[in-house]
């Protein structure tokens, strides 16, 4: 899973801000997650919070959420009976077009392939 990209934080606060993020977006991540809500899990602005998050994952807190959420779409896109916009809807998406840019992006393949 792309959280294992992340650097060890030093400081035990930075670590269990990191885990509430990670707990927040693992529960929230079939609704809408919106960058204030996650920077007020870490106690911090959301300035602060996007450098945050960039030091230790080396990547933007928007990427990592979209690669967390089309991580879960391909493992649904294994069971049968559901169609790709379905899985859109429970993976957080709220278009067709957004899951289709975003799985080609990272996976290199379009849903449907």
């Amino acid at each position: 899973m792309s959280i294992k990209a992340f650097e060890q934080p030093r400081r035990p606060d930075d670590h269990r801000w990191l885990d509430q993020v990670f707990g927040y977006i693992l529960q929230n991540d079939a609704a809408p997650i919106r960058l204030e809500d996650v920077a007020d899990v870490a106690n911090l602005t959301p300035s602060a919070f996007c450098r945050f998050f960039k030091v230790h994952s080396r990547k933007k807190f928007s990427n990592l959420l979209n690669e967390v959420r089309v991580e879960y779409a391909w493992l649904m896109l294994s069971q049968p009976g559901l169609s790709i916009s379905q899985i859109a809807f429970s993976c957080g998406y709220t278009n067709l077009s957004n899951i289709n840019r975003q799985f080609k992006t990272i996976m290199g393949m379009k849903p449907a392939e």
